[in-house]
């Protein structure tokens, strides 16, 4: 097998999910538009930029195993294995890059009264303090495909982790991991001084200022996220045993 087909494998698994991630944006937009219509009101959305943030994450999570099961029983190496993903991630974020920037196209020709900060795919552009206009939905294209690529490439090393451990590895990947972010750093944090603590904040404020005042910015910390995870990713990929479906 090519990794042509490895590539195509990995794009038909993915469609489903972009179908309904589309069919749900466009459902929203659609509500907000009858709402708009018929209220003469303007109605916020928001969240919609990282909904699809998460539902490539997930995506990436998914697609280890099953990839690499499909690809080693069907006798394809562990490069064309992760030559197609790498292809069908970048096809897949520039896929909802495209969609996300026509909608927002859409919403702001349909909506021009409205203020900017309403705009239902806004949120990046606005953050970055760009007028509307065709370069403003080229860096919001840009952007937002550099951080889909990144969001899908990094659930796929945290599912290698997870396919490389034993069972009770599992366990502890897979529940530590959320655990450890959300409650166990912020206890450790607290019991420091109120000194470290407030240079702990100020520094965490600092790196989101920094990502907040340039696309450039932005970009950087995409492509270098992208490029960690990719390089996680074969090295946990070269070596991965195949296993049998849990």
């Amino acid at each position: 097998m090519r990794p042509k087909a490895m590539f195509r494998w990995y794009l038909e698994n993915t469609a489903c999910t972009l179908l309904i991630l589309g069919g749900v944006m466009a459902f929203i937009w659609g509500v907000r538009f009858i709402l708009h219509s018929t209220l003469g009101d303007a109605v916020r959305v928001n969240g919609l930029e990282l909904s699809a943030l998460i539902s490539l994450f997930v995506m990436g999570i998914t697609l280890f195993s099953a990839g690499l099961r499909f690809g080693l029983i069907n006798g394809v190496s562990r490069r064309t294995v992760f030559t197609g993903f790498l292809l069908s991630s970048l096809v897949t974020g520039g896929i909802v890059a495209v969609f996300s920037t026509l909608m927002m196209l859409v919403d702001t020709l349909c909506f021009q009264e409205v203020a900017y900060g309403s705009l239902m795919f806004g949120g990046l552009i606005e953050m970055f303090g760009l007028e509307i206009g065709a370069s403003a939905l080229l860096v919001y294209l840009t952007v937002a495909f550099v951080l889909y690529l990144s969001a899908m490439l990094l659930g796929y090393p945290i599912a290698g982790v997870f396919y490389r451990l034993g069972r009770v590895g599992r366990v502890v990947w897979a529940a530590g991991l959320p655990i450890g972010l959300c409650l166990v750093v912020p206890a450790i944090v607290s019991l420091f001084p109120a000194p470290i603590q407030q240079k702990i904040g100020a520094a965490f404020l600092g790196m989101l200022n920094f990502l907040a005042a340039s696309p450039l910015n932005m970009l950087l910390f995409g492509l270098i996220l992208s490029a960690l995870c990719a390089a996680a990713s074969w090295l946990l990929l070269r070596r991965a045993p195949l296993k049998a479906a849990a």
